[in-house]
């Protein structure tokens, strides 16, 4: 068992004094955070992007005198599109 232990360093010098039950504890927590992360991550890549109609974009344009303001309304469109739950 000691060929598998892992250099200390100060992420993980609590390990040296925990109980077997607490590293255990542990590092479950860690697996099951990383798996939700991982879910989510794959959620968000499977979504197909959803651009802009002709018709959005005029209407963009259309209520906005300065090029800054149509970017801006383009990008608010965008995401109210692509993140919607």
């Amino acid at each position: 068992m000691e060929a598998n232990r892992q250099p200390i360093t100060p992420a993980n010098a609590w390990r040296e004094h925990a109980s077997e039950y607490e590293r255990g504890f542990i590092d479950g927590m860690q697996k099951q955070a990383q798996s939700s992360v991982d879910k989510a991550v794959n959620a968000m890549c499977k979504r197909e992007w959803v651009g802009l109609t002709d018709e959005e974009i005029r209407v963009c344009i259309a209520s906005n005198k300065y090029a800054f303001e149509i970017v801006r309304a383009i990008e608010a469109k965008l995401k109210q599109k692509n993140f919607k739950e």
